[in-house]
C-alpha cells in the first residue's frame, strides 16, 4: 500500500509539474506575442512621427506625394529576434493599381464643417434630404430643414443619442446622421488602402458589397474632411499685409513692387475694401474727391488701373497680400493642387466639368515655384482674368493638415500594425488629432521586402 501511494503522489507531481511547465510557456509565449504586438505598434507611430518631423521641414527634392527613399521601407530597430520597418503609403491618383509613398493632404478635401449647402449638394450620391439632415446635425438651432432631422428624431431611436449641433469631429460621424451609411461613407474601399482588392471587385460574393465594375468606389470619406485652415503668412513664413488695413508704405513695396504699392494705397484712400488679393488682376478703380469752387460744391474724379496683369505678378500679389488680420484663416478654399476631381467639381460648380479636367490634366507637370500660389490656373490659360476672380476665394495652394497612414513590421515574426493620423502642422507646435489603429482591417498591401525574406 505504501508504495501504491508513493507511486500515485508521484504521478500526480509529475502532473503538476508538467502543467505549471504549460502553463508558464503560455505565459512566455503569450508575453512574447503581446510585446511583439506593442513593437508593431510603437514601430507604426514612429512612422507618423517620422512623416511629421518631414512635413516640418522645405519640401524635399521628390517632395511629399511618391517619394519612396523617405517613405518605404524605413528601417526602425532590431530586437535581436526582429528586424522593424515601417512604410508610409497613400491612395495614387497617378495610377490607382499601386500605392504610392506618401502622405495625403486633406486640404485637398471639403471640409464638411464649413461647406455651403451647393458645395454639399455637389458631392457624389448626395441628395437634398442628406444635405439637409447634414445640416441640420451640425447648425445649432432645433429648426429641422424641409427634408432634415433634429434632436426629436434621434430621441425617437431604439438606442437614442444626441446630435453634435456643432462641428463634426471626424469623417466617421457621418455615420450617426440620419441616411448615411457604410456604403456611403466608406464605397467600396473596405481596407482603406486605395487600391482595387479582388473582394472589392466582386458583387455581393464577400464583403463589401460592390458594383463589379472594375473601379474603386472610395466614398465620401475620400473627399471630406472636418478640419482645413491655413495660416495667414506668406510662403517665407512672414506675416502678409493687410490690404484693408493700415499699411506700412516700405513694406508693401518691399512686398510687391512700388507701382502695385502705389494703387493699393489710391484704392484705399478712395476708401475701398478688398474681398481678396485676386481683385488686383486687370483691375481698374475710380476715386471720387469732393471739394469747392467759387462756393458752390463740385467733385473731381481720377480712375487708376492696376500694373497687376501678368501670371507673375499675380503670384506676387496672392502671397504676400491677404484682406484680414487674423492669424489664421478657417475654410480657406480647398487645394487646387492635390484635390479630387470629384471634390473640385463640388466647389467649382458642375458647369465647370471642362475646367477640372484641364486642371487634373496639368497640375502634374507643374514646378513647386507654379504650385505655390493658384496663379497658375491664369497662367497656363485655363481661366481668363474675371474667371480666376470669381473662383479664387474659393480656391488655395497649400494646406497645413495632413493624413498618415503607416504599417509597422516585423521581418522575421511577420506581426504588423496599421495606423492612420491626421497631423496639424499650422500650429505653433505640430499636433495628432486624431489617431485610429486600422490593424483588424488586415495588411493593406503586399510588402516587397517582407515577400522577399518569407518567400511570399
Amino acid at each position: 500500500m505504501v508504495l501504491y501511494a508513493i507511486l500515485v503522489i508521484t504521478a500526480m507531481s509529475t502532473m503538476i509539474a508538467a502543467s505549471i511547465m504549460f502553463r508558464m510557456q503560455a505565459e512566455v509565449a503569450a508575453s512574447s506575442s503581446y510585446v511583439r504586438g506593442d513593437q508593431a505598434w510603437s514601430t507604426a507611430f514612429s512612422g507618423i512621427k517620422h512623416a511629421m518631423t518631414i512635413l516640418a521641414q522645405p519640401p524635399s527634392e521628390g517632395g511629399n506625394y511618391d517619394n519612396p527613399d523617405l517613405y518605404a521601407d524605413q528601417f526602425v530597430c532590431s530586437d535581436g529576434g526582429d528586424e522593424w520597418y515601417f512604410t508610409i503609403y497613400a491612395y495614387n491618383d497617378q495610377n490607382e493599381e499601386e500605392v504610392r509613398y506618401g502622405v495625403s493632404d486633406t486640404a485637398g478635401k471639403i471640409n464638411i464643417n464649413t461647406a455651403s449647402r451647393k458645395v454639399l449638394e455637389g458631392l457624389p450620391n448626395m441628395t437634398v434630404e442628406l444635405v439637409d439632415c447634414l445640416i441640420d446635425f451640425r447648425d445649432s438651432d432645433d429648426e429641422p430643414q424641409e427634408n432634415g432631422a433634429e434632436q426629436e428624431y434621434y430621441n425617437q431611436l431604439a438606442h437614442p443619442y444626441a446630435v453634435r449641433n456643432g462641428s463634426l469631429m471626424t469623417v466617421e460621424e457621418l455615420l450617426l446622421v440620419k441616411g448615411f451609411d457604410g456604403t456611403l461613407v466608406y464605397g467600396e474601399d473596405a481596407n482603406f488602402n486605395g487600391l482595387l482588392d479582388p473582394n472589392e471587385d466582386d458583387g455581393e460574393d464577400t464583403h463589401p458589397d460592390d458594383d463589379g465594375d472594375g473601379t474603386l468606389n472610395r466614398g465620401l470619406r475620400s473627399l471630406l474632411s472636418t478640419i482645413s485652415y491655413d495660416r495667414n503668412v506668406d510662403n517665407e513664413n512672414q506675416a502678409r499685409i493687410n490690404i484693408n488695413g493700415k499699411i506700412d508704405s516700405r513694406s508693401l513695396r518691399r512686398a510687391v513692387g512700388r507701382s502695385t504699392a502705389e494703387f493699393i494705397e489710391f484704392c484705399q484712400a478712395g476708401g475701398k475694401k478688398f474681398t481678396h488679393p485676386s481683385e488686383l488682376l486687370n483691375m481698374s478703380y475710380t476715386s471720387r474727391s469732393s471739394g469747392s469752387s467759387r462756393g458752390r460744391g463740385s467733385s473731381r474724379s481720377e480712375t487708376r488701373r492696376s500694373p497687376v496683369n501678368s501670371a507673375r505678378d499675380l503670384a506676387r500679389v496672392l502671397d504676400k497680400l491677404t484682406i484680414s488680420s487674423s492669424k489664421v484663416i478657417w475654410g480657406g478654399g480647398i487645394n487646387v493642387n492635390t484635390a479630387p476631381p470629384e471634390a473640385l467639381l463640388a466647389v467649382l460648380g458642375s458647369d465647370n466639368a471642362d475646367l477640372v479636367d484641364r486642371i487634373v490634366s496639368i497640375r502634374a507637370d507643374l514646378t513647386p515655384e507654379e504650385k505655390a500660389t493658384t496663379a497658375w490656373l491664369y497662367g497656363n490659360d485655363l481661366v481668363g482674368a474675371d474667371k480666376f476672380k470669381a473662383i479664387a476665394p474659393l480656391l488655395t495652394a497649400r494646406g497645413f493638415q495632413y493624413r498618415i497612414q503607416v504599417v509597422g513590421y516585423g521581418i522575421n515574426s511577420g506581426r504588423y500594425c496599421v495606423l492612420e493620423a491626421i497631423v496639424d502642422m499650422a500650429s505653433a507646435t505640430p499636433r495628432i488629432l486624431y489617431l485610429r489603429d486600422l490593424t483588424s482591417l488586415g495588411m493593406p498591401f503586399a510588402l516587397k521586402n517582407l515577400q522577399e525574406t518569407t518567400g511570399g
